[in-house]
């Protein structure tokens, strides 16, 4: 029950994925990085350590962004050979009760592997970017306060789009992982159902019995 219960609440996480989204951009105004508590750690460095910080967290966005692209590409293999999986299940699988229990499963998961998709595509859409560009520079270069300043606003901005990406990356893992789940269930349910384990057609034997007894046979 609870794997059950993990399983349908990571399906489910994305719908949570836009507000806690939509809060972490609401921090990058400048009054908030400037007096956010999120923000307190990063206050309190110094040039040299706000400087490591950015480096790491343009590393960490690298990675993020790598791993979200590849998900990504795994898509479109998940789609094709489902596709040709279920085109060829549903040729072959009989008219039964477990047909129809079967084609939720594959409903479903085609469901989740859609939104892995919308999710992965809005998370690859270009973003604002920080530490970067000629005025960045022009203001690090000229040093003070001002270059403190810019370096923590770019430190905090890296903070929260990272953790964003973050986000869409974990959602969209988690919605192919269960769609592909629900996908091998379906097909093992259509491989039993093929064996005749399951239940019986629909209008089949028990009407057969019923009519059999009215007939006397």
């Amino acid at each position: 029950m609870t794997r059950l219960k993990n399983l349908c609440d990571s399906s489910f996480g994305f719908l949570r994925l836009w507000r806690a989204n939509r809060e972490l951009r609401d921090r990058l105004k400048n009054e908030n990085i400037d007096n956010h508590v999120a923000f307190e750690d990063i206050r309190k460095l110094d040039s040299r350590n706000l400087k490591s910080l950015i480096s790491e967290e343009k590393e960490r966005q690298k990675t993020i962004d790598e791993k979200l692209q590849k998900l990504t590409a795994t898509l479109s293999i998940v789609v094709a050979v489902g596709g040709l999986v279920v085109n060829f299940i549903f040729e072959e699988m009989p008219n039964t009760v477990m047909d129809y229990i079967i084609s939720v499963f594959f409903l479903f998961s085609m469901l989740l592997i859609l939104g892995c998709a919308i999710i992965s595509f809005q998370g690859l859409r270009p973003k604002p970017k920080a530490g970067i560009g000629a005025t960045y520079l022009r203001i690090i270069a000229a040093g003070g306060d001002e270059a403190d300043l810019e370096m923590k606003r770019a430190a905090s901005h890296f903070q929260i789009f990272n953790a964003i990406q973050a986000n869409y990356t974990s959602a969209a893992t988690d919605l192919i992982r269960n769609g592909i789940i629900l996908f091998a269930v379906g097909v093992v349910l259509s491989a039993l159902d093929n064996l005749d384990i399951f239940a019986l057609p629909f209008g089949g034997a028990e009407t057969d019995v019923v009519e059999n007894a009215v007939s006397g046979g």
